[in-house]
């Protein structure tokens, strides 16, 4: 009699353990994939926006002949020094620069994300970087007037910089580091930096705007906090040049 050679129960189970194997690092390795695709098409989102953000800026403070700064905290704007705009983290929501023609209003991501009661708003609707058109420069003349001015602008004046399609964007700090003038007086050079990122799905640490690690996250989500995808988070800090020119913005 004649008997059939096969797999013993042994070589089946290794070979079953080994497939296995290769398909567990198979989707390890996809999943590290997708979440590398998912980092860089929101880091392209940030580098493409903050670079409009820097074009529109520019364009705006070089058509100005001096800037006005204001913060804003406990609903109330505060006039600055433009060198000392958003000193206080901590305390500032968010902001305005006007440049006398445009003006620029803004919250912080963490205004947005933890505290939108004290958030600015148009419409009643909390802004993320919002550009006014200021033509005869009173948005930053009255700080009691900022939001009554700019309820007042016909909708084809005043527009939202980061909408939603930008991949819940927002501001989480924006400062002038330096103010130059030349000798005599006719420019004036500012450095400016701002520091774009998401801020949704409680993915960032908005105290100093830093993307929370995965074992961060997960910790939260085991105490029960509702969190995000950690692929989806995205920082990144932007430093620009502009000038202001004596006689001109203003009439």
């Amino acid at each position: 009699m004649k008997f059939k050679k096969g797999y013993t129960i042994v070589e089946v189970l290794l070979s079953m353990s080994f497939i296995s194997l290769l398909m567990l690092l198979i989707g390890i390795v996809s999943l590290q994939m997708i979440n590398i695709y998912r980092k860089g098409i929101s880091l392209k989102a940030i580098n493409i926006t903050g670079q409009l953000i820097i074009d529109d800026f520019t364009r705006a403070i070089n058509a100005s002949s001096g800037l006005v700064c204001l913060d804003y905290r406990n609903d109330v704007f505060y006039p600055v020094n433009c060198l000392n705009l958003s000193s206080n983290p901590t305390n500032d929501r968010g902001g305005a620069i006007c440049t006398g023609k445009y003006s620029y209003l803004w919250n912080y991501g963490d205004t947005l994300l933890n505290h939108s009661d004290q958030a600015i708003k148009v419409n009643n609707k909390p802004i993320r970087l919002y550009k006014v058109n200021d033509q005869d420069g009173v948005l930053c003349q009255d700080v009691n007037r900022v939001m009554i001015e700019t309820e007042a602008k016909p909708a084809d004046q005043k527009k939202e910089l980061l909408g939603s399609a930008d991949r819940d964007l927002a501001l989480h700090s924006l400062a002038i580091n330096s103010e130059m003038s030349t000798a005599r007086g006719d420019q004036t050079f500012y450095n400016l930096s701002f520091v774009l990122g998401t801020f949704q799905d409680q993915v960032i640490n908005t105290s100093d705007a830093s993307c929370k690690t995965p074992t961060e996250l997960a910790n939260e989500a085991s105490a029960g906090s509702d969190v995000g995808d950690f692929s989806y988070c995205a920082i990144n800090k932007f430093n620009f040049s502009a000038r202001t020119i004596s006689g001109k913005g203003r009439s």
